[in-house]
């Protein structure tokens, strides 16, 4: 997200540092929230990762779980979502850069359209 496309829709990805973050956009970087995980997550281990938005257009309503446990170090450093995320792209696993793609592998992907309780965002 290097320009300043609006890039509406949302991300969840390991960024550089090798920590998930979870990115929801309305239009970047002016219009969108950005929470990173506290902990590193490319170690070369299997990890089950989850998140989940309650639609308040507030970082706070993002929570970011690890292997079942939520990441309460998680951190934001984007809070102005004030507009809607929706567009009518379809899902694209990988990137939405041609240049840049998954360096690892991917074992299972769910998307749901209600917030999921701590319980219900581990390995079930």
């Amino acid at each position: 997200m290097a320009n300043s496309a609006p890039y509406t829709g949302y991300d969840f990805l390991i960024d550089t540092t090798g920590k998930l973050a979870l990115i929801l956009v309305n239009t970047w970087s002016t219009n969108a929230i950005r929470l990173t995980s506290s902990q590193f997550v490319n170690d070369g281990t299997w990890k089950f990762v989850a998140a989940t938005y309650d639609g308040s257009s507030d970082a706070a309503g993002v929570k970011i779980y690890i292997n079942g446990v939520q990441d309460t170090g998680a951190t934001s450093d984007l809070n102005s979502l004030t507009a809607s995320m929706q567009n009518s792209l379809s899902v694209t696993i990988g990137s939405r850069q041609q240049s840049r793609y998954v360096n690892g592998t991917i074992d299972d992907v769910r998307v749901y359209n209600y917030v999921r309780t701590a319980s219900k965002s581990s390995r079930t």
